[in-house]
């Protein structure tokens, strides 16, 4: 059995420290689990279980993947999940 591809996004708010906060408040707003090793593993919508990390420029989310071809799918989940509105109020890098 071959391993997960875990892909990294990380999320920086366009309106500084607020658009952060408010992220950070509607991903933990559901059920969580703390990590030993730091952050929380959240479940979104699309996506299943995702380990979310914070540091002072934003949020890092670690998506583990079955395979590269569902990395789009994945990516258009989050995206939706982080603007359902259409605002643009983050920006998101991918790493894998």
């Amino acid at each position: 059995m071959s391993q997960p591809i875990v892909l990294i996004a990380r999320v920086r708010s366009r309106k500084p420290a607020l658009g952060v906060r408010n992220l950070r408040r509607r991903l933990l707003a559901g059920e969580r689990r703390p990590r030993p090793k730091g952050g929380f593993v959240v479940v979104i919508p699309g996506l299943g279980p995702v380990v979310v990390t914070e540091d002072r420029f934003g949020l890092s989310l670690r998506i583990a993947l079955f395979s590269a071809e569902d990395a789009p799918k994945a990516m258009s989940a989050l995206e939706l999940f982080l603007d359902p509105g259409g605002r643009d109020e983050f920006s998101v890098t991918w790493n894998e």
